[in-house]
């Protein structure tokens, strides 16, 4: 079983999510499949593993991550390449 939020939390607007080609042109508040930008903070949709004792695989949590404008364009240029697992942890 996997859960996953739509949206962060501060985003009020409908949880309809974009195509994550249009975030680099938009301009103000905007809300792809991957990334958020509510005013100036930058959000990242991530997938959190869960292992549980005695069953096998994980649980997979897909949540939504705050973090400051350098680790996000770093997050966000690296995205396409799929770079992120080798990434040092970022911070919000």
């Amino acid at each position: 079983m996997s859960l996953a939020y739509s949206a962060p939390e501060e985003w009020e607007d409908k949880n309809t999510s974009q195509d994550n080609d249009v975030f680099h042109t938009a301009t103000g508040d905007i809300l792809t499949h991957d990334f958020c930008r509510i005013q100036d903070r930058h959000f990242v949709r991530t997938v959190m593993l869960l292992p549980f004792h005695d069953i096998e695989g994980c649980q997979l949590l897909g949540i939504w991550v705050h973090l400051d404008k350098p680790s996000f364009d770093l997050f966000y240029e690296t995205y396409p390449s799929g770079e992120q697992g080798a990434m040092d942890m970022q911070f919000g």
